[in-house]
């Protein structure tokens, strides 16, 4: 199976949501430094939309996207079922949590090579 059409919005999607996220989680920080783990939590949103971000769509489809972890699934988990990361609720807008988890299942299925790249399946 080829990358599904529509997969590079589906990450711009995700990731502008990612970044709208970590906005949040810095504006918070910055009102409440007494709460460190709010920078940790803003660290690993803003980390995963930096990474996603630096890739374009002929790195997806030719397979070097690798810089995706556990740690980036975590992150990707926590958001989408508890909105929270690190224990930090964090505040969700419906488009933001779709994109969010239209981002993990497709995330998941690269993660699982489920698409072939189009240079493999020549």
């Amino acid at each position: 199976m080829h990358l599904p059409v529509g997969f590079a919005a589906v990450v711009a999607t995700g990731v502008a949501a990612l970044q709208e996220i970590a906005t949040h989680l810095r504006e918070v920080a910055e009102r409440t430094p007494a709460m460190p783990t709010l920078w940790l939590a803003m660290r690993d949103v803003d980390g995963l939309a930096g990474r996603l971000a630096s890739y374009d769509p002929s790195d997806w489809e030719q397979g070097f996207v690798t810089l995706i972890g556990g740690q980036d699934f975590a992150v990707l988990d926590a958001l989408i079922a508890v909105g929270s990361v690190r224990d930090i609720e964090v505040p969700i807008s419906r488009p933001q949590g779709r994109a969010l988890l239209h981002l993990q299942q497709f995330l998941v299925a690269y993660d699982d090579g489920t698409f072939v790249n189009r240079d493999a399946a020549t």
